[in-house]
């Protein structure tokens, strides 16, 4: 008779303990569930457009399009006069890009990849475009399809007024039309901006 109330001792001993195993083991996967829960709610917003670093000078995007102010510009191969000259630009609003700072001087690289620093105040913060192809067509319309509105040259400057996917609207004069945005240099091909209704072409908020 004891070794059958020994028997139902370790039986019952031994269900509770199943039992708590299970409800422990069920309480560490909810416990685990909403851990997981959790770190889903603080995983941070993924819908930033622009993630370039800010230039410790003026804190705007590096790289970014400037333009050339006036007819002459110097390059120099440092960020100072006393630096040798490295190229000398005789064309205003030229479209460069802008990789980086130090002081009141730029470091520019422009359509071939030349790169020199000019000062601040040779820029401008109009944005411009250089057509980079043979020969384009200037179009009513964004689509290849439109009609014609002018045949530009490679090297011609126009203002920059809006790009949108894979088409720029651009000003050269008084003429106005579309351009495959490849057909330029001047503009990223993630960077959509601007409005055809507007007056003035894109400017950058702050100092070249």
């Amino acid at each position: 008779m004891a070794i059958f109330w020994g028997l139902a001792a370790w039986t019952t001993i031994s269900l509770v303990c199943t039992i708590f195993l299970v409800i422990g083991g069920k309480a560490e996967a909810q416990s685990q569930t909403n851990l997981v829960a959790a770190v889903a709610d603080l995983t941070p917003n993924q819908g930033i457009i622009d993630q370039r670093p800010k230039g410790r000078e003026t804190g705007l995007p590096i790289p970014r399009y400037v333009s050339f102010r006036n007819g002459k510009t110097n390059m120099r191969v440092g960020p100072g006069i006393q630096f040798e000259l490295r190229a000398v630009y005789n064309r205003q609003w030229l479209p460069m890009q802008v990789v980086a700072e130090s002081g009141h001087w730029r470091e520019v690289q422009d359509w071939e990849g030349t790169r020199g620093w000019v000062h601040k105040d040779l820029l401008s913060s109009r944005r411009t475009a250089r057509v980079s192809s043979r020969l384009v067509d200037l179009t009513r319309q964004p689509l290849a399809n439109s009609p014609l509105v002018a045949r530009l040259s490679r090297g011609v400057i126009a203002g920059l007024k809006s790009c949108q996917g894979d088409w720029c609207f651009l000003e050269v004069d008084d003429v106005k039309g579309w351009l495959p945005r490849h057909q330029v240099y001047g503009t990223f091909s993630h960077e959509d901006f601007g409005s055809t209704a507007s007056k003035n072409p894109l400017r950058f908020i702050g100092l070249p």
